[in-house]
């Protein structure tokens, strides 16, 4: 089965990806994803997925990628991703990124305000759209099946994300925020007036 793969932020499978209509591109042979044809057999991982771009960008068959690497490789149950490497050799047409080498997304440790994870989503075509199937992007381990087991002409798409488990601003930005919105705020005044 043909499984196509996308990580966002780090241009692999960018051209321009998931959900637009777009014409084929030369640099994935697809509507801007990198797809892997995989034994369609059931119990599939997202780690399947993985090693299986990790294997096709060693042997040469991604256009431009010489490194496609992730951690990690041997994934524990319950075990979520941490970092994901792609090295290009050319950066896939269409994209703004500084050039060929090494693109890195790493999980980082959460602090008390924020906590950057790796999230998959699991999308399926349907119509002239996607939809996602998965449900828990955050909790679900990429070692075991997704919740929707994957069929031919899905799509995986991961992504960094941040996210506040506490408030981060300071009283400038509430200020720029309600400027923004055209409120104003007096110091010392409960009151918030609206602009007219």
């Amino acid at each position: 089965m043909k499984i196509k793969l996308r990580v966002v932020g780090a241009f692999f499978g960018a051209s321009p990806g998931v959900g637009q209509n777009v014409l084929t591109d030369k640099f994935s042979g697809t509507n801007g994803e990198v797809v892997l044809d995989l034994p369609d057999v059931p119990g599939v991982t997202i780690a399947d997925v993985m090693k299986k771009a990790s294997a096709d960008a060693a042997a040469g068959l991604i256009p431009n990628v010489s490194v496609f690497n992730y951690s990690p490789n041997a994934p524990l149950p319950g075990e979520g991703l941490k970092e994901i490497t792609i090295v290009y050799t050319k950066l896939p047409p269409k994209v703004n990124g500084t050039g060929p080498g090494p693109y890195v997304l790493k999980l980082s440790d959460s602090t008390e305000l924020t906590s950057h994870e790796l999230q998959y989503y699991h999308y399926r075509e349907q119509g002239s759209d996607y939809v996602q199937l998965n449900k828990n992007n955050v909790t679900s381990a990429f070692c075991v099946p997704p919740e929707s087991p994957l069929v031919d002409g899905d799509s995986i798409v991961w992504r960094q994300v941040t996210i506040l488990f506490n408030v981060n601003g300071n009283p400038r930005d509430l200020m720029f925020a309600l400027a923004s919105a055209g409120k104003a705020s007096r110091k010392g005044n409960e009151r918030t007036m609206t602009a007219s």
